[in-house]
């Protein structure tokens, strides 16, 4: 556990890094999505046997990279519909020259690149619909989905009587569920009230509704795609995707609720904004 917390608090301090280099260097957040974005798709390469397929790989953590650099929708549906027909060609060609490919692993890679890539691009929409407060929503999509993490495990150390997907995640209990939503909600509270007070002397009109509904939802989709990536480690038979984050496992243990809250956050935040303009 030691090490876990470790790691953790490393990473936070890492975020937390990131979002002030964001008011100063905006493109350099762009950057570092882009990088950990591409470093998930090498460790989803390996996962499907894929990591040594220059073919599949180099194009797959390209693509990866790029999108979250690209802000204009036309270069996003040109990069999109590249790849697409580079990909469909490289398994045309590997076909007729070795008339053997595995169709199904491949189909089923390149639509969780497509996946990924998106879900991490919505991080940079989130940021550029924020009117000036862009560190602060990214922030939140983070902490949504660390903080679930972090109350649902610790709640589950100590209170954890009743497994909620014994087969998926035998560690994940019903006890650790309400863990993740109270401390979720308590933080998303917290920081709303700190970011306010602290920066602009209480002068925003903060929706307190917005972070109490962000701290409830955001705990179900953390823990829905917590699972749904350990369904697929299940499925391949492995404990982590990586071993880069001690503790932790790869960049797909560590962001797999992230991919999963951002594109919700990213349309919940143009329904209800957490900062109120009039």
């Amino acid at each position: 556990m030691t090490k876990r917390v470790i790691s953790g608090l490393i990473l936070v301090a890492i975020l937390f890094a990131v979002v002030v280099l964001n008011l100063f260097f905006p493109f350099g957040m762009n950057l570092v999505i882009g990088a950990i974005t591409a470093m998930m798709i090498y460790e989803l390469a390996e996962v499907f046997h894929l990591e040594k397929n220059y073919s599949f790989l180099f194009p797959s953590m390209a693509f990866a990279f790029v999108m979250p650099l690209i802000s204009d929708i036309f270069w996003l549906g040109a990069c999109c519909g590249a790849y697409l027909l580079l990909l469909a060609i490289i398994m045309l060609v590997t076909y007729e020259m070795q008339e053997k490919i595995d169709f199904m692993r491949w189909t089923a890679a390149i639509g969780m690149v497509f996946f990924i890539t998106m879900a991490m691009g919505t991080l940079v929409g989130i940021r550029n619909n924020a009117y000036g407060h862009g560190a602060f929503y990214i922030f939140i999509v983070i902490m949504a989905s660390w903080v679930a993490d972090a109350g649902a495990y610790f709640a589950g150390s100590f209170f954890g009587k009743h497994k909620l997907c014994p087969k998926l995640s035998p560690k994940k209990t019903v006890e650790g569920v309400f863990g993740g939503f109270f401390l979720n909600i308590l933080a998303m509270l917290v920081y709303g009230t700190c970011y306010n007070w602290i920066f602009f002397g209480g002068s925003l009109s903060i929706s307190y509704l917005s972070l109490v509904l962000i701290g409830l939802i955001c705990t179900v989709i953390s823990i829905i795609g917590d699972l749904t990536f350990s369904m697929i480690k299940r499925y391949f038979q492995i404990k982590d995707y990586g071993h880069i984050i001690p503790g932790h496992g790869g960049f797909l243990d560590r962001f797999d609720s992230v991919i999963f809250v951002a594109p919700f956050l990213y349309f919940f935040l143009q329904v209800l904004p957490i900062i109120k303009f009039f």
